[in-house]
């Protein structure tokens, strides 16, 4: 099970920018010129063409997105374009909501209350790198993400998708060649028949999943982050945004306690190794999707 690698989360419904910068060939900032965009749903549909962008010289090229262009959970595809050749494509994840707010976390973490110190937009680019990062090791969303999928087909009513925690199934095309056109489609009707499923695994009761390929979009992910799985993601926040310097060093494996006794450090390579914190990786560990089939 997997979560789709993206440029830029933003929220559904919310007015958002898009940005991508030029680099050079040793990594430093360039200027694009005159930058225009296209931004493409995931089923295909395109919902900007040619649109102007914002930023000049070296600095980032952004977009305004409106509400109305993200009112849905999607992937956007953002293609930036200089003289007609789209020099670069970035992935925009539009999801539900953020695992947690600032006052949250500042509420949580008192190391990082003090805003002037942690401003919003350091917390908000920590942040989603932890979401990303737990979402990747877990296997699974914790808010209601989208995907759109083109997967095997199966030769009886039940279909397994790639994630848990499915929602609703908001299309579905059926086809012998995915290149070529669709030899069904499933209608609204049909579509909302098929019930939300915690294993991923969907039912289609009108008629069997009889075709070598299915193009699928749909909804995924928990209503909101499990209570464990949110304080986890806020320590680890805070242990980021903090350096994650604990005064060890880094080589050493395990240490005297007061009483005499070893206490063994988390390493890379044993018991579950994914933050170095044991606490947040047991949490980790016991989240993490274990795959489903049908014998």
């Amino acid at each position: 099970m997997f979560v789709t690698p993206f440029s830029q989360r933003i929220i559904a419904g919310t007015s958002a920018s898009v940005g991508w910068s030029q680099i050079d060939g040793l990594g430093e900032p360039a200027d694009p010129g005159t930058v225009t965009v296209n931004v493409t749903r995931a089923d295909g549909t395109v919902i900007v063409t040619g649109g102007a962008t914002a930023g000049t010289a070296t600095a980032e090229r952004t977009y305004a997105l409106s509400v109305a262009q993200t009112a849905v959970l999607d992937r956007l595809t953002v293609d930036w374009i200089v003289s007609g050749v789209t020099v670069a494509s970035t992935e925009v994840d539009v999801v539900a909501a953020p695992w947690f707010s600032n006052a949250e976390l500042r509420s949580a973490q008192p190391t990082v209350s003090v805003a002037a110190d942690f401003p919003a937009d350091e917390v908000a680019d920590v942040r989603l790198r932890v979401e990303w990062l737990f979402e990747r090791v877990t296997g699974q969303r914790f808010v209601p993400g989208y995907a759109y999928r083109t997967i095997r087909g199966a030769s009886g009513f039940d279909l397994v998708l790639p994630h848990p925690q499915v929602r609703r199934v908001r299309s579905a095309a059926l086809y012998d060649d995915p290149s070529s056109s669709p030899v069904e489609t499933l209608g609204a009707v049909e579509l909302a028949a098929i019930p939300p499923s915690e294993s991923g695994v969907i039912t289609r009761y009108s008629g069997l999943w009889s075709s070598r390929w299915v193009k699928i979009g749909y909804e995924h992910g928990m209503v909101a982050p499990p209570p464990d799985l949110k304080s986890a993601a806020m320590l680890y926040t805070r242990h980021l945004l903090t350096g994650g310097s604990s005064g060890v060093d880094m080589r050493v494996l395990a240490q005297s306690a007061p009483d005499g006794s070893m206490v063994q450090l988390a390493s890379p390579g044993r018991s579950f190794y994914v933050t170095g914190l044991p606490e947040v990786d047991e949490v980790l560990r016991a989240w993490t999707f274990r795959d489903v089939g049908i014998a």
